[in-house]
């Protein structure tokens, strides 16, 4: 009897947990939905280890990503690039992952950006991309990638919410290694 009752308790405690989940949106906190890319080890398949040197650059990514990729909202954790490989399936903040892992490899400069929209619990997150010696950043809005540049991370939020007919309220700047380097939140 003392036994069902902690089996009850437990079981409630997961169902809280689970709905908690839920209600979270597009690119959970990062304590909840961020996957860590320096824990990625690379996989022992060469047809995942081929297509990094295949898609050497932003565009080529985002193409793959296009043609390869069906965007589905989720609420769990985000996926590595390589189970994103796998399963094709996954949100903004996996495709965003994926686009700057296949970036950061071919050398290029990579971000992401955490955008925080007024009126929304919703996140959105864009992979950002900066070539050896260029000025000019490049992002993905979740798949598509059209040679968008911009002098700043500012900018490419604007950029994404004029096109998305959105507001943000404050953004998120994150390097490769998961470390702030910019936020900015509306005046």
């Amino acid at each position: 009897m003392f036994f069902e009752k902690e089996v009850k308790e437990m079981k409630r405690i997961v169902l809280l947990i689970l709905i908690a989940m839920l209600l979270t949106g597009c690119g959970m906190g990062i304590e909840m939905g961020w996957y860590n890319l320096s824990d990625f080890v690379l996989p022992d398949d060469y047809e995942f280890l081929a297509l990094i040197d295949e898609l050497r650059t932003p565009f080529l990514i985002a193409e793959y990503m296009t043609e390869n990729f069906k965007y589905k909202y989720s609420t769990l954790i985000a996926k590595s690039p390589y189970e994103l490989w796998k399963i094709k399936v996954g949100d903004c903040n996996d495709f965003s992952l994926y686009g700057i892992f296949f970036a950061y490899c071919n050398e290029y400069e990579t971000w992401q950006i955490r955008i925080f929209f007024d009126n929304s619990d919703i996140k959105h997150w864009l992979g950002v991309y900066k070539a050896k010696n260029q000025s000019l950043y490049e992002y993905t809005n979740n798949q598509n990638y059209g040679g968008n540049e911009k002098s700043s991370f500012e900018a490419i939020v604007n950029d994404h919410c004029e096109f998305s007919d959105r507001n943000w309220i404050k953004y998120e700047v994150y390097n490769y290694d998961l470390d702030i380097i910019e936020k900015k939140t509306q005046p």
